[in-house]
């Protein structure tokens, strides 16, 4: 018995036929061109939905951290594949002229050296936890963001990551587009439960989370002020989990 492959083409979305072209088609497309979907576009699609889960991950090691770095260093030596005599495509040297990519390509260093002789590119990942409140003093969790601290600036993973690839199409003619995806809007409650579970991380030891309140323009901002992070354990979910509120003050 010989199995059919039936494709609605009526009802596809653009995107689902450059799919169907790339997968079914007798298209001469490059392995390149596969190597950075398996190595660094699918995994940071499947990234950016497993930062918007509503959990508690170590701030310092983690599975998802692990995929970032993958991703950060399969960006760093992309150009490479590119590289001719007449066109030198190396992130050292592209990346003085974008700092995206200067970031990415540092990282990707000091993930695979542990230690860099200048010191000042000495960069990790840290995971931290998004928490908006209201002016009602309501909590809602927004999502997991991996920030890059370098040279003492705090950069979004996501976005310099993106930054530098699309940077890096420049010089290798290919349009990169990507967009963050989110699994669900979370509403705003009096106390926050976050589950925390080895799903992703095999230990919570170091915790890390940030509330940020919108201000007139709309724009999420860092919100000052003592809350309280404790831990709680939900015997009927079989998972621990962290909840937050604001700190009680003593009478």
């Amino acid at each position: 018995m010989t199995e059919k492959l039936i494709i609605d083409e009526a009802n596809m979305t653009e995107g689902q036929r450059e799919f169907q072209a790339m997968m079914f088609k007798d298209t001469e497309i490059p392995d390149y061109y596969y190597k950075i979907i398996t190595k660094i576009l699918r995994p940071l699609a499947e990234l950016s939905e497993l930062l918007s889960e509503k959990q508690v991950l170590d701030a310092k090691m983690n599975d998802l951290i692990y995929s970032a770095e993958n991703i950060a260093i399969g960006v760093d030596h992309l150009p490479e594949q590119f590289h001719t005599e007449e066109k030198k495509l190396y992130s050292k040297i592209l990346c003085k002229e974008n700092k995206d990519l200067e970031v990415i390509h540092d990282l990707s260093d000091s993930i695979k050296h542990t230690t860099l002789k200048q010191a000042e590119r000495n960069c990790s990942i840290l995971s931290v936890a998004m928490i908006e409140v209201n002016d009602d003093n309501k909590f809602k969790f927004l999502n997991n963001k991996l920030f890059v601290n370098h040279k003492g600036v705090k950069y979004d993973f996501l976005e310099i990551v993106t930054g530098a690839l699309e940077f890096i199409g420049t010089h290798i003619g290919i349009k990169f587009s990507f967009k963050i995806v989110k699994k669900k809007e979370y509403n705003f409650e009096d106390r926050i439960l976050l589950p925390c579970h080895n799903k992703f991380q095999s230990r919570i030891k170091h915790r890390s989370f940030q509330v940020v309140k919108k201000n007139e323009q709309g724009k999420l901002i860092p919100h000052p002020g003592e809350y309280k992070l404790g831990l709680d354990i939900s015997f009927e979910a079989d998972a621990k989990g962290w909840r937050l509120g604001p700190l009680k003050q003593k009478e």
